[in-house]
């Protein structure tokens, strides 16, 4: 695997962060794009569940990402796809992004402060209120009808991007653990995360790539 091919994601049973510690996992990232003008191939992710280097992260990963981000609160339920405002496209990860995008179906969350009380933090997407109401339960608190969601942003004393994507919808019912969403179906929220990426490495829009998930399983395929 090449050094320019590493995406990492972090995975808990606590916080769920999945695409959710970006700050963290850019870090690989950056080291990657180092002098180097290979285009991203391979996304990789491990669950933090068998190796001790892995585990130990995870758990200080835990109590870190509780104090920077504040208490979780909520989620909804089920994953669902919702239109996303773009509230900041001056931001390279945004410009090339139209004024609303739809999200691939997931899993979003609430936080016990409300972000934009933090003159360092610049919210780059939140749920535009035409989404509500927002996911499908069964129970009524997992339904989200009103209120403001962030759900992507940065904050300007670190090079950093938080994501709140990632969450497949799965056949728990039947048993068949079969996705029955995928995280990169949406090609504008594909093309925001790989425009971020560029960002954290660096360097601007200079390659043009695919946002299509059916190009990625075909190349993976030959």
């Amino acid at each position: 695997m090449n050094a320019g091919s590493i995406l990492q994601g972090f995975f808990t049973n606590r916080y769920r962060l999945h695409i959710h510690l970006f700050a963290v996992l850019i870090y690989s990232s950056i080291l990657a794009f180092g002098g180097t003008t290979q285009s991203l191939n391979v996304l990789s992710f491990y669950t933090a569940r068998n190796d001790a280097a892995h585990v130990s992260f995870v758990n200080e990963a835990n109590m870190w990402f509780a104090g920077m981000a504040r208490k979780y609160v909520s989620n909804t339920w089920r994953p669902t796809s919702a239109i996303l405002k773009v509230e900041n496209r001056d931001h390279p990860a945004t410009s090339r992004l139209p004024s609303t995008i739809t999200s691939s179906p997931n899993e979003c969350y609430r936080w016990e402060k409300d972000l934009r009380s933090n003159p360092d933090i610049d919210i780059l997407l939140s749920i535009d209120p035409e989404s509500f109401p927002l996911g499908t339960g069964p129970k009524p608190h997992e339904i989200w009808h009103s209120a403001y969601y962030p759900v992507v942003w940065t904050n300007n004393k670190y090079r950093m991007v938080y994501f709140n994507m990632g969450h497949n919808d799965i056949d728990y019912e039947n048993r068949t653990n079969e996705a029955l969403s995928h995280s990169f179906s949406s090609s504008d929220q594909n093309r925001l995360i790989l425009d971020a990426l560029w960002w954290l490495g660096g360097r601007t829009h200079t390659l043009t790539f695919s946002t299509n998930l059916h190009d990625f399983r075909s190349e993976n395929e030959h």
